[in-house]
């Protein structure tokens, strides 16, 4: 990913809010000291450099809804079935470090990766 072209990478307007949601309780935990605000930033400068955001919509949450239902016994969790739709509608991979996401995206189907990170934190 660090050395992707500009304009090649692209998140989901949910991995915004995701993030700041990390942020707020990485910070409610003690573990950033009130830098929360310029972790943020620094995502928000990404984004101005090339890295795409990715509206959702109507679409995104009725196809969210649909692979929800589709294998409930996987454990697929809202957020991620939306990201799902988003990457599925937009014809592009997944990256996540989330393992259980990542199991049950591979198990509909879905072109999805952990770029060989989560065997080196074992």
């Amino acid at each position: 990913m660090r050395g992707a072209e500009p304009g090649t990478l692209r998140v989901s307007d949910l991995t915004v809010v995701e993030f700041a949601g990390a942020l707020a309780r990485l910070e409610r935990m003690g573990h950033l000291g009130g830098d929360a605000r310029r972790v943020h930033g620094a995502l928000e400068a990404h984004l101005g450099r090339g890295l795409e955001r990715l509206a959702i919509t109507e679409r995104h949450h009725d196809l969210a809804a649909e692979l929800l239902l589709h294998r409930p016994r996987l454990g697929l969790r809202t957020n991620d079935a939306l990201h799902l739709a988003v990457a599925a509608d937009h014809q592009e991979p997944l990256m996540t470090l989330d393992r259980r996401f990542l199991h049950a995206a591979q198990a509909l189907g879905f072109e999805a990766s952990d770029a060989g990170l989560l065997a080196e934190r074992g």
